[in-house]
């Protein structure tokens, strides 16, 4: 069954950007600022995903569907991939100016910049990344 709307083009053809920053920390008592303590929440309170489903229900009368369930893990894993990843970014900046400014291997780097072994690999692909682009 298709179904067809009857807007006008102008009506809905429309860019529109909006920035919203929501603070590193809210107090969940206070009532001011609903919505941004509700992002807050979803993008950048760090704890488990069950927590913030129970947080979405009782804060904000948000019921979890399955379907709600599964965007909100998609976010969460977001969230925690972009925080990853800036970390592999920021370890891989300090690893490249040990290297060059203490004339370091790159495991020497690491271990005076303190990189877990987990992350290694991720952080040497970054460091080689880096230094291909400066040596062009």
């Amino acid at each position: 069954m298709e179904t067809k709307y009857h807007f006008l083009k102008e009506d809905y053809d429309m860019l529109s950007v909006v920035m919203i920053c929501p603070k590193r920390e809210y107090d969940i008592k206070d009532n001011k600022n609903g919505m941004m303590k509700m992002l807050n929440l979803l993008f950048k309170a760090k704890m488990p995903a069950e927590d913030k489903k129970y947080q979405l229900s009782k804060n904000y009368g948000i019921m979890m569907t399955r379907a709600i369930e599964k965007e909100m893990k998609g976010v969460c894993n977001l969230s925690q991939g972009v925080r990853e990843e800036g970390r592999v970014e920021g370890l891989a900046e300090a690893v490249t100016n040990i290297m060059k400014t203490m004339n370091k291997t790159m495991d020497e780097a690491m271990n005076l910049s303190g990189v877990d072994e987990a992350i290694r690999p991720e952080v040497e692909k970054v460091v080689k990344a880096m230094n291909r682009q400066t040596s062009k």
